[in-house]
């Protein structure tokens, strides 16, 4: 981790005391950004730095920094996995519409007068099985929107 000043830009940093171990209370010294969202147990440790060239102190917590990237990890695979649900969603979606197309079909294959009794039978028995394979597809649907929402408030949380 290559630690540079925040006032010259300078990366030549002497951790030094100040003039202890600097304690920082979160609410006191108002750190900002996503710091804030994370559980210090009211109280932040970190290591002072001074600036060689400039003087200016620097004050870096890497304990705060690792938090950090493992919640923007934890993040980014669940937002992967509510990607993954927005392509099964999708895909069971298209299904959907394939299967209510082909009951459409059916049915105005059935209002054709010259239709034998056979072939309205085995028509009517494919709406059917048609139509148990549309609400199974439905309920599975709903159930992955309802996982996604899941991921979404852990995800806000």
């Amino acid at each position: 981790m290559k630690m540079k000043c925040t006032q010259c830009g300078c990366d030549d940093l002497e951790e030094v005391d100040f003039p202890y171990e600097a304690k920082l209370d979160e609410v006191a010294v108002g750190i900002a950004g996503e710091s804030s969202f994370y559980d210090m147990h009211e109280e932040v440790y970190t290591q002072t730095y001074i600036c060689t060239k400039c003087g200016h102190f620097e004050f870096f917590n890497p304990e705060l920094a690792k938090l950090v990237l493992e919640e923007r990890e934890k993040c980014a695979k669940i937002q992967k996995e509510i990607d993954n649900f927005d392509k099964q969603i999708s895909d069971k979606n298209n299904e959907i519409k394939n299967v209510e197309q082909q009951i459409d079909s059916i049915k105005e294959q059935l209002k054709n007068i010259d239709i034998t009794i056979r072939q309205s039978n085995e028509l009517k028995s494919k709406q059917q099985d048609l139509s148990n394979k549309l609400k199974a597809l439905k309920a599975g649907s709903q159930e992955l929107i309802k996982q996604q929402n899941n991921l979404k408030r852990k995800l806000e949380a």
